[in-house]
């Protein structure tokens, strides 16, 4: 009786799939970065834009806080469903670059809020891209690599997002504290 070998997991695996793989958890690798450098920045923005509108900081900060990360939490949630749908309409590529569009413009977007309420819209809307990415991202991966990499190529996608978060940790430890504050302002 003759055993056959057991098939690599790399078999069928071309630059193509790598390529994909890379862009894909690329996307996602920024999307979390963008939210864990948020987290960190949030304080100081909303204490900046609460300041202008004369509010009460000491007293008023917290919920504003609150606020700003459920709505962008809650943009997550339904930006998965929305891009989800559309990315089965016009393919996960073109719905990949839109989110990353949303996501990124929207950040950039935020520095220009003259309010909190301006911050936390855009806090929503960034949270839009970031779960059409991840959407996208994950079903671009599973229809593309060959199935004896697959779930590898998915868990290797979703640890990419703690780099992420771990880069925006590093971004934060890197600069010295109150830096961008005293010199540019939280928008930077």
């Amino acid at each position: 009786m003759e055993t056959q070998a057991k098939p690599s997991i790399w078999e069928g695996v071309t630059p193509y799939h790598v390529l994909v793989l890379i862009i894909a958890s690329c996307g996602w690798l920024f999307d979390c970065m963008d939210q864990r450098i948020f987290v960190l920045g949030r304080e100081s923005a909303l204490k900046e834009l609460l300041t202008g509108q004369g509010g009460d900081v000491t007293h008023e900060l917290k919920p504003y806080i609150g606020w700003a990360t459920m709505w962008m939490i809650f943009g997550w949630a339904t930006g998965g469903i929305i891009f989800g749908s559309l990315s089965d309409k016009i393919g996960r590529v073109k719905t990949m670059v839109l989110t990353l569009f949303v996501y990124s413009g929207f950040t950039g977007l935020s520095a220009f809020s003259q309010n909190t309420l301006d911050f936390t819209i855009y806090r929503f809307l960034v949270g839009l891209g970031i779960g059409g990415m991840f959407g996208s991202a994950a079903a671009l991966v599973a229809e593309s690599v060959p199935t004896g990499i697959r779930s590898l190529a998915l868990g290797s996608l979703q640890a990419l997002s703690a780099t992420g978060n771990i880069l925006g940790s590093l971004i934060s430890l890197w600069l010295p504290p109150g830096l961008m504050v005293t010199l540019m302002g939280w928008e930077l």
